[in-house]
């Protein structure tokens, strides 16, 4: 895109134009603003309508469609990073790369380090560093693997800076690398945070079945596997920092902590107004 002020180009992967400093809009959200990749949803979308109106599903196709479009952003932590994080309005939630850079934490050396390296750089590119990831979730909880925790982030606070994806993108590439997809197809498998519907519907449509209730959609669009890269879910990626103030609710699992710590967790939160559950 053209700077609207300079006039000049900005670079697809920076969140400010490099010729007079001003602010461009996120990166990210950009990508998928491109006509091939709105075009590449869609197309995968219609496929959807028509193939669950073929199978007599056109109802159930629609309301799951209504459903996925008022889905929220979960991420899930382990407990304590919870706790550190409702402190204090200037605790943020920082990026695997930043906490890389910073050497908060170390490389593990493993097949999905590298895995996530390389997709983060097939996707984000110079901007990698600045995203942050999460999942959809119809109700407010996430997936285990990624601690007991659910932290929901409030629609206002994100939907101008976020995009969806498909699946794990670590996992998307390395299947496609697997099967001799070079590089990796990524349009039709992104898209805006506004037609999450859309694409949640172009991904799960063939799963519907004529006795599919909406009962059965959270566990469609969100489910733990037998290992984190089994888990099934669209992931979500949100340019830019997240505080205590960018959460909407959080949910705590009370068999794996105590009550104690889901207390202060409370007592930090409920004072800004963030309810604290349990489930």
């Amino acid at each position: 895109m053209n700077c609207p002020d300079c006039t000049y180009e900005i670079p697809d992967e920076l969140a400010q134009c490099p010729h007079c400093a001003r602010p461009a809009h996120f990166p990210n959200v950009r990508q998928a603003a491109q006509q091939t990749e709105i075009d590449a949803v869609d197309g995968r979308y219609q496929l959807a309508v028509a193939t669950a109106a073929k199978d007599g599903c056109a109802d159930q196709a629609r309301a799951f469609e209504s459903a996925a479009a008022t889905s929220r952003a979960v991420i899930g932590r382990p407990v304590e990073e919870a706790l550190r994080l409702a402190k204090a309005d200037n605790h943020g939630y920082a990026s695997f790369w930043e906490l890389l850079h910073a050497g908060v934490r170390l490389p593990e050396g493993s097949r999905w380090d590298r895995a996530r390296g390389l997709a983060d750089t097939e996707l984000f590119g110079a901007f990698r560093d600045h995203i942050r990831f999460a999942a959809l979730s119809l109700d407010g909880t996430c997936l285990s693997h990624y601690g007991a925790v659910s932290l929901e982030l409030k629609e206002d606070m994100i939907a101008h800076r976020s995009t969806v994806f498909e699946e794990n993108s670590a996992v998307f590439f390395e299947h496609r690398r697997q099967r001799g997809e070079e590089p990796p197809k990524i349009a039709g498998h992104r898209a805006h945070w506004n037609d999450r519907g859309k694409l949640a519907l172009a991904k799960h449509g063939h799963e519907l079945t004529p006795t599919t209730t909406g009962k059965d959609f959270a566990s469609m669009l969100l489910r733990s596997g037998p290992t984190s890269a089994e888990d099934v879910f669209i992931e979500v990626h949100i340019y830019g920092s997240l505080t205590r103030r960018s959460l909407a609710r959080v949910t705590v699992d009370s068999a794996q902590t105590s009550p104690s710590i889901i207390a202060d967790l409370r007592d930090r939160l409920t004072e800004i107004n963030i309810p604290v559950e349990e489930r």
